[in-house]
């Protein structure tokens, strides 16, 4: 049942609807300047390796003013290391008793600027912890249909009716959080051909009660009919402003708060394997697109911090490497080379780090920390 289930889910987002760009004038605009000024050719990095006591080694990443954590997707325990990547406590757990949190696993995890830190289900529960990892709320961030809605399904927040888990992206602001979504629905026709133009991406909640105040956004008109490249990763910034960059297109576009787009930026990546092929809608889709993922280059990260924008991607074969874009404002000022699965977290000065790896098998954490001496 779960195939079938992301099978439709693929099946609706990249069924063909002749996407043109007249239809998407009000969400994706082309560049008007797109400079590139390259200071870097390469990137000194540290990398550091940990074993962490009892854990799977598999989770999500987070960063305060002067600490990393890492959450354990599956014990959901919080591990706190210094900037210095020495593991200096650990936290919660399974349980009900005094900081501990009542999931069997966790579905996602950040950290907030006010430094909270915040744990989703997979039902939706959000629970919030405070710096001293004191339980702070929970809330439930679930869309009911409303009665004899007759909005099309495209603008019903109830259509939107499951976290991208997959790769999900949870960012707070203020008293909002943000989250990925898409369409869990058996009823929905697979062969409708406007879901991938028209539907919604992101979804706006109220911290505090957990009300979906706006579900919103595009997918990019550069994913095509049955890809294996559909999914997006976004960042906002201290202002409010979006910035979102999808798998297939090398542009980088950006939001006001009101999600009016304002301006793009990008350039292609290095040496990419972009010929990206168009799958069937049988049971060799979820084979032949892990293969697709693994040949085929396709941006991976973003990440905005100051005035700089850190983006990732894996060229594919033949080179079959990951690089790391840095702009400074919209001017490329470098194209590096960076370890496997690398992806920005954040800025402790003097350093920039990245997101950890998991490796189950060897029972490794793997993070990296570079610095950009202008």
């Amino acid at each position: 049942m779960r195939y079938l289930t992301i099978l439709l889910a693929l099946s609706i987002i990249l069924s063909g609807c002749g996407k043109k760009r007249s239809e998407y004038a009000s969400f994706f605009v082309q560049p008007v300047e797109n400079e590139r000024n390259i200071l870097f050719e390469s990137l000194d990095i540290e990398t550091f390796i940990v074993t962490l006591p009892s854990s799977s080694h598999l989770g999500f990443s987070g960063i305060g003013s002067d600490r990393i954590y890492f959450n354990d997707r599956y014990t959901c325990r919080i591990y706190e290391f210094d900037k210095d990547i020495n593991m200096v406590a650990r936290h919660l757990g399974k349980g009900r008793g005094p900081k501990e949190i009542p999931l069997s696993s966790i579905g996602g995890f950040t950290t907030s600027d006010n430094g909270d830190f915040l744990l989703v289900g997979f039902t939706r529960d959000l629970f919030v912890y405070d710096s001293e990892f004191n339980f702070r709320s929970e809330t439930c961030f679930i869309a009911w249909p409303v009665p004899d809605d007759k909005r099309s399904l495209f603008e019903r927040d109830d259509f939107y009716n499951q976290l991208n888990y997959d790769h999900i992206i949870i960012i707070p602001h203020k008293d909002r959080i943000y989250f990925n979504v898409l369409v869990d629905a058996d009823e929905f026709n697979i062969s409708h051909h406007d879901y991938y133009c028209n539907a919604r991406i992101l979804i706006e909640v109220d911290m505090q009660d957990g009300t979906i105040l706006r579900t919103f956004g595009r997918l990019s008109p550069e994913i095509k009919y049955m890809s294996a490249f559909w999914h997006f990763q976004y960042d906002i910034d201290e202002n409010g402003y979006f910035y979102l960059s999808f798998e297939p297109d090398h542009l980088i576009y950006v939001y006001d708060n009101d999600y009016n787009i304002i301006y793009s930026f990008g350039h292609a990546g290095r040496d990419m394997n972009m010929d990206h092929l168009q799958l069937t809608l049988d049971e060799t889709y979820m084979r032949r697109a892990t293969v697709e993922r693994k040949d085929k280059g396709h941006y991976t990260s973003i990440k905005k911090i100051g005035d700089y924008v850190f983006r990732t991607y894996k060229t594919g074969s033949p080179a079959n490497v990951d690089r790391l874009q840095i702009y400074h404002g919209t001017t490329l000022i470098a194209d590096v080379d960076v370890p496997p699965d690398f992806a920005v977290l954040g800025y402790i000065a003097p350093y920039y780090y990245s997101h950890f790896v998991g490796d189950e098998r060897a029972e490794t954490l793997t993070i990296h920390m570079f610095r950009l001496d202008m």
